[in-house]
């Protein structure tokens, strides 16, 4: 007895779940790739069950693992975060959007996030993050009971931000007419000569990035009356002029 049936209809099923297979499979790809793209400058990223204080990560960079492994809830991963990595002119901000009440309180189905730039210390670098909080469910009642957070490195960003910063204070000064400018990093000691006029011939001659501690000293005792160099030399010492700067006022 021989019997003779036709497979064709499983045949194209068979290719069906495999083209469709395939089209997931490449789908998925490419989402893992856009995602690693937009999430390659987050440090860390975590869902976080406010309710009962848990949290689940989902990327840590080596930079904060010690304060996910030695934290039991959430609330002592931001004790640990404040405690060992935000500078102190940032712990207060960074301490208000992540604690709980606060976050029930603000978010809500028109405003989903909230975020804060802080400084933080990583492996042993001081760096700008960006602290974000992102609403993802909310209770029967409406109230928010899981939250996503994640913390960017935006470090180039605030450089970029810093530079303009320095860029416009510069242009604003050439406009107002000034003979001579000059741009002072006091951290690394350096002076730049922006702009210089004939009394300052002194220096002009190293246009450029030169050591400010010796050449305003010699910039001063070239131009400025002897009875006057000495209070001048006094004001433009830099422990001096960075305790000015620490008032964020120009003078």
């Amino acid at each position: 007895l021989i019997g003779i049936q036709s497979i064709e209809a499983e045949k194209k099923k068979e290719q069906k779940a495999t083209t469709e297979l395939k089209e997931i499979n490449e789908v998925a790809t490419k989402y893992n790739a856009f995602h690693d793209a937009i999430t390659q400058k987050n440090i860390c990223e975590y869902y976080v069950d406010l309710r009962d204080n848990t949290f689940h990560s989902f990327k840590v960079d080596d930079s904060l693992l010690k304060a996910f492994q030695s934290s039991k809830d959430w609330d002592e991963l931001v004790k640990y975060y404040l405690d060992h990595h935000v500078f102190q002119e940032s712990k207060a901000d960074v301490a208000r959007i992540y604690d709980r009440n606060y976050v029930i309180k603000k978010l809500d189905s028109k405003n989903r996030k909230l975020s804060v730039d802080s400084k933080v210390m990583l492996d042993g670098k001081p760096r700008w993050v960006r602290n974000t909080v992102t609403l993802s469910s909310v209770d029967g009642g409406g109230r928010p009971s899981h939250v996503v957070v994640l913390v960017r490195d935006i470090s180039k960003e605030k450089e970029a931000e810093e530079l303009k910063a320095r860029y416009l204070k510069i242009m604003a000064a050439l406009s107002m007419d000034y003979d001579s400018v000059f741009y002072v990093n006091l951290d690394e000691n350096l002076l730049t000569v922006i702009q210089s006029s004939s009394a300052f011939d002194i220096i002009r001659k190293d246009m450029g990035v030169i050591n400010y501690d010796e050449n305003v000293k010699r910039l001063i005792n070239n131009v400025v009356d002897e009875e006057d160099a000495l209070d001048l030399l006094e004001f433009v010492k830099r422990d001096n002029l960075i305790n000015l700067l620490k008032s964020k006022k120009d003078f």
